[in-house]
């Protein structure tokens, strides 16, 4: 199965999000559609392959010399892969309009990481098990806040 698996609720989470896209350097693992978008759906219908993005176009996402719709519906981002994390982190900063947003291991035990935003209008912490849960997290709030500005 790949990596992809424990994290794979997570990951159509990054998804759903309004401020969540594709972007060069992710790591797209192909599932079987529409399971990925299903309530419930099950980690075990992973199919494993997964193609880096080297490109996004108007309505297409290239992928290591293949071209997908830019939606990729029945791929989900590999949130193990550094450099999708890293993608996403710019995510997190665009949607927040924070260039300073960061992500760390709380010290000294490092079983927590937290998502560090200064919003101008004040700090927000987004403290949780993992450096994945941290960001999307911190996307998640970023679509929450923006749906409440008048």
């Amino acid at each position: 199965m790949s990596p992809l698996g424990p994290l794979f609720g997570l990951a159509r989470r990054a998804v759903a999000c309004e401020g969540f896209r594709w972007m060069p350097g992710m790591l797209a693992v192909r599932v079987r559609p529409p399971v990925f978008f299903s309530e419930g759906a099950d980690p075990s219908h992973l199919v494993g392959r997964s193609y880096r993005v080297t490109e996004v176009r108007e309505s297409t996402v290239h992928c290591a010399g293949e071209a997908f719709p830019k939606t990729l519906l029945d791929f989900a981002p590999d949130l193990t892969d550094p450099a999708t994390l890293g993608c996403l982190l710019a995510l997190v900063r665009e949607a927040w309009k924070s260039p300073v947003a960061q992500i760390s291991p709380s010290l000294p035990d490092g079983h927590i990481w937290t998502c560090y935003i200064n919003d101008e209008a004040n700090d927000r912490l987004f403290r949780e098990r993992t450096e994945a849960e941290a960001l999307v997290a911190a996307l998640e709030a970023a679509a929450d806040r923006s749906g409440d500005a008048p």
